[in-house]
């Protein structure tokens, strides 16, 4: 391959948290002269070309989750997954004609199962190599594990963004299982290398609102209910980097906030309810974030296990969507009264992408 030619770095478009733990890969990237190209479709491709506004970048099929609004997210999957793999076909031919037109030196897919071609070194980044699957479902675990090792297959490396040992942020997603041999842990990513950067300004309570729709709206609409019933300070991040800031009263709406903002109001908040979505928590574990409230997505298994996780462990507190808000309340007014403070989140157990990184780009020359 050639050397001087771009690496391709394509975030899945399923919330934003695939393109930001893709942050500081690419910065890494650039740190070691590589030249890289963006790729992907709508939220996540916008927020990277925000970050990196001097990059080129190409638009990707759009995979287009979308979640019901009951209960749980299974069942409205399962109606998509003809159009996922669908997808899956078309950005695989989108990356050939991208090829042709443009030799790449290689591609860093986050969970885009299609951006693999022969002779072109991939690394495709996932963070639950044993899916977690819905409790009726558990039985099938070993099956959904077999059939994700096939889709894991074509690609000549699987980086999983967490360490190796048995404290490992992703518990029962990642550990304990046979890992596919080309399978190398890589520690976590976050967008915030500089925990200490800056002096933090209160920010009273702080609510990330994230995910596909509608969920996403559904999840903000109980936050703003929950401000006002509670008459209390709230920064609301809309997690919609396409949108304009909103009036609300009683609460400071910003649409998105790029990584130095979001830092700044992470570490000034007195409290933090959000998803417990993977990305996320690899960013509060970089703040080392420790008064928070977790509301994992209603019906998506991995979330629920995260969220549980954590709250067994004494590191946050979660409850679920369809409590009442007064639940959510006494939450919140019992993490406000802790005199000490909370379990931190396990050590990363050291940097481990350098090493993994200049192996595959030795690889890709």
């Amino acid at each position: 391959m050639n050397s001087g030619a771009p690496v391709l770095v394509a975030p899945l478009d399923w919330g934003l948290g695939h393109a930001a733990r893709c942050i500081p890969l690419i910065a890494q990237l650039r740190s070691l002269g590589v030249p890289v190209l963006l790729g992907g479709a709508g939220g996540s491709l916008l927020m990277l070309r925000r970050q990196f506004p001097d990059l080129p970048a190409v638009e990707l099929p759009a995979y287009g989750v979308r979640y019901g609004s009951g209960a749980s997210v299974l069942g409205p999957l399962l109606r998509q997954s003809p159009r996922f793999f669908r997808v899956i076909r078309a950005e695989q031919a989108a990356l050939r004609a991208l090829h042709r037109a443009r030799p790449l030196r290689g591609v860093i897919s986050d969970n885009r199962y299609g951006l693999h071609l022969p002779g072109l070194p991939a690394a495709l980044i996932c963070h639950q190599i044993a899916p977690m699957l819905p409790a009726p479902l558990q039985g099938l675990r070993g099956a959904a594990y077999a059939l994700h090792r096939r889709l894991l297959a074509p690609f000549s490396q699987v980086w999983i963004p967490d360490h190796p040992g048995p404290e490992g942020l992703s518990g029962e997603l990642s550990h304990g299982i046979a890992l596919p041999p080309h399978a190398h842990y890589i520690g976590r990513l976050s967008r915030f290398p500089d925990p200490q950067a800056g002096p933090p300004r209160p920010a009273g309570m702080l609510a990330l609102v994230s995910g596909p729709e509608p969920q996403r709206s559904l999840f903000e609409a109980r936050c703003l209910k929950l401000a006002a019933m509670l008459a209390r300070p709230m920064t609301l991040i809309g997690g919609q980097p396409d949108r304009r800031i909103r009036t609300i009263p009683g609460v400071q709406y910003h649409p998105f906030a790029d990584g130095p903002q979001l830092q700044e109001m992470l570490l000034g908040a007195e409290l933090v309810l959000l998803r417990s979505g993977y990305s996320s928590l690899m960013d509060l574990a970089a703040l080392d974030i420790r008064r928070m409230l977790l509301v994992p997505t209603p019906g998506q298994p991995e979330q629920e296990y995260l969220a549980q996780r954590l709250a067994a462990s004494g590191i946050a507190m979660c409850v679920r969507q369809a409590e009442p808000l007064a639940v959510w309340a006494r939450m919140i007014a019992a993490i406000a009264a802790e005199s000490g403070a909370r379990p931190g989140f396990p050590p990363d157990g050291g940097r481990l992408l350098a090493p993994v990184l200049a192996g595959w780009l030795d690889y890709s020359c």
